[in-house]
């Protein structure tokens, strides 16, 4: 089960009196008006906006909460498998899971007739993401959904994948190993992987990821326009490869922290060099 960091808020709306009512308090034959001593008075104009409904996608449960004055409370997901659910302050993660779910173009329908809700992501999502230094948690709305999620990030550090990835880096670095050696590197490395976590991430790209994601909320004016700017190739790979050289970068110190220890404890040679 994928359980996702959970924050709940309850969102309620609440209605307004209704023309019927408005009129039953205040009966006149002037229909339109009310005539008090013989002078109409012109109905009275409400400067009181109907509040949003709490929102759902349909045959899903993805939903959308407003409070009282038409603002976004709440944003989740909720199943027998997995939940997620927050505050305002993650509309930027709610957003970047639908583009990354199989119902995106489902929501981009439900909404069309309903531009008020894009406005309202977007102008929060601007605000989440602020100025100053980003950091996790604070200014950093949407960057951990789109640079990889839970998938990601919450794997505890570095997988080595394969032996490919010790040939490479002992054929291009020309660290001068035997064949015993190398694998005594590769067991000490199974279990000294250095992290590279979403907070290091945060520090090396949070400023180029924000200024990206605010760049394509400028240019956009809907949800469509706003999917189809944060899934171009080059937004996806930048970020992609981001990742990479970091995990790799990681890895390579996690080699070089190996064969130094070993070498120290006479398990291999001194370079030669």
């Amino acid at each position: 089960m994928v359980q996702f960091r959970k924050r709940k808020s309850d969102g309620q709306s609440f209605p307004v009196g209704t023309a019927k009512k408005i009129r039953a308090n205040n009966p006149s034959n002037d229909v339109g008006g009310v005539t008090t001593k013989g002078i109409r008075v012109p109905p009275m104009q409400s400067t009181r906006t109907e509040p949003l409904a709490n929102f759902i996608i349909s045959k899903t449960n993805w939903n959308i909460g407003f409070d009282s004055n038409g603002n976004i409370e709440d944003v989740g997901v909720s199943s027998d498998f997995f939940g997620w659910n927050a505050g305002k302050e993650e509309v930027g993660t709610f957003l970047g899971r639908i583009k990354k779910s199989k119902i995106t173009e489902q929501f981009v329908t439900e909404t069309e007739d309903k531009p008020i809700i894009f406005t309202k992501f977007k102008e929060q999502w601007k605000k989440n993401l602020g100025t100053g230094k980003v950091e996790v948690d604070k200014n950093d709305d949407g960057i951990f959904a789109l640079s990889g999620d839970n998938n990601e990030w919450d794997q505890g550090g570095n997988e080595v994948e394969s032996n490919e990835q010790f040939d490479d880096i002992f054929d291009n670095e020309e660290l001068d190993l035997t064949e015993e050696e190398q694998d005594k590197v590769k067991d000490k490395t199974f279990f000294t992987l250095t992290e590279y976590s979403y907070g290091d991430y945060l520090e090396e790209h949070g400023e180029e990821d924000r200024k990206d994601i605010l760049e394509v909320l400028k240019s956009s004016d809907d949800f469509s326009e706003l999917f189809d700017g944060l899934g171009t190739e080059e937004f996806e790979i930048q970020r992609l490869e981001n990742v990479l050289l970091g995990k790799e970068s990681a890895f390579r110190v996690t080699i070089r922290e190996a064969i130094a220890s070993l070498r120290k404890e006479g398990e291999i040679s001194e370079s030669e060099s």
